[in-house]
């Protein structure tokens, strides 16, 4: 379980990290309402939560098909 601070929203939202992508470093987020977004972790204001933490999946480079959410 992950939380992503969003700056324009000034607000924390939660998740799951269900994929990775070893070829941009990017990590699927599915968040609580379900919408699912590619993040680079590193880049990203992030709070690891100790419950349920799973390893993600890796995918490949076509696994980037989902739409990210505007911030």
């Amino acid at each position: 379980r992950v939380r992503i601070y969003w700056p324009t929203e000034k607000e924390w939202f939660s998740g799951r990290v269900m994929k990775c992508n070893k070829v941009t470093g990017e990590h699927q987020v599915k968040y609580d309402d379900g919408d699912k977004e590619w993040l680079d972790l590193e880049a990203e204001k992030v709070q690891w939560l100790g419950d349920g933490l799973q390893s993600p999946s890796v995918v490949s480079k076509s696994g980037k098909s989902d739409s990210k959410k505007k911030r």
